[in-house]
């Protein structure tokens, strides 16, 4: 795969930004990139009070677990799909939507399935922190589809 001169300026400023942040912290949602954010967004849709269920299921998305990605190839490319229980989204990203997120540790592969990547316990905290704030109209948070 060829790198462009943009790519490795992101994948230089996403390390400069770790190595400036402690080990503990919870991640600011404006610290991880934009498209990585609208995948991390999507994962974790169950934390919504607003979007996971209609309104006679909220019970049952308590429940639910986050979702989980996996990786394949499409024309000599990395894509990822999106995995909801057994099923596979018909909806695929490109890898510099879930790449930074490896990077930064909010998803960590599945020991089992070597190609299946699930959400770490940062990952889930930086989903649970963005929803709560989404669900609360926080004006603070970027629009959505917004770069």
């Amino acid at each position: 795969m060829n790198k462009t001169g943009y790519v490795y300026g992101q994948e230089a400023l996403l390390d400069d930004r770790m190595s400036l942040r402690s080990s503990d912290a919870p991640f600011d949602w404006l610290e991880i990139p934009p498209r990585a954010r609208g995948t991390l967004s999507f994962m974790t849709i169950c934390f919504s009070q607003r979007w996971s269920a209609s309104p006679g299921e909220a019970a049952a998305a308590q429940d639910r677990s986050p979702d989980e990605i996996e990786t394949f190839s499409e024309d000599d490319r990395k894509r990822w799909a999106i995995i909801r229980g057994d099923k596979r989204s018909n909806r695929s990203v490109g890898d510099g939507s879930v790449a930074p997120l490896i990077r930064l540790g909010l998803l960590a592969a599945r020991s089992d399935h070597g190609n299946r990547y699930v959400l770490t316990s940062a990952g889930i905290a930086a989903g649970k922190e963005y929803w709560r704030r989404s669900d609360a109209g926080d004006p603070t948070l970027p629009r959505e589809g917004m770069r």
